[in-house]
């Protein structure tokens, strides 16, 4: 099994950040090793807090609807839960919130289980991000995270 694991040292040259938030990407070359290391643990908290919104998502939709039987909530749950259930409601959620339906679709989790270790893992690193290392020069207090593919590239 292999292991992915970014390394500040892979950093080599001009590095690109991206702000969350407006989407502008810009380039650094002479960022630090610890500037370095927070944009790699900024990326990974960028991803887990986008984890931990759709798992809200699906937290407040259980306690509105805890009888629902939409086969993508349901297969999040080790046990059927009893209560109302709007089909509709369920479905209009599933479908009107951005990237909730792919993130019920692609993921396979308890969810009790998950929101609670992605919870831990928000609150672990929320003051290390809230630094602010590296951030927009556009988007005040706003942390700036590495593109995908070339984060994908340093581990």
């Amino acid at each position: 099994m292999t292991i992915f694991a970014p390394f500040p040292e892979n950093m080599i040259g001009r590095v690109p950040v991206l702000c969350p938030l407006c989407k502008r990407q810009r380039e650094c070359d002479d960022l630090t090793n610890d500037q370095k290391q927070f944009l790699i643990d900024a990326t990974g908290y960028h991803d887990i807090l986008n984890e931990y919104q759709h798992l809200q998502t699906l937290d407040s939709l259980l306690r509105r609807f805890p009888g629902t039987r939409n086969r993508l909530v349901t297969s999040k749950l080790s046990q059927r839960l009893n209560g109302h259930d709007d089909e509709v409601a369920v479905t209009h959620c599933i479908e009107s919130t951005e990237g909730f339906r792919d993130f019920l679709r692609f993921s396979h989790f308890e969810h009790f289980g998950r929101l609670s270790f992605v919870h831990g893992l928000v609150q672990r690193y929320q003051d290390q991000i809230a630094a602010l290392l590296v951030s927009c020069e556009s988007c005040p207090n706003q942390y700036a995270i590495l593109p995908a593919e070339y984060y994908m590239s340093i581990g």
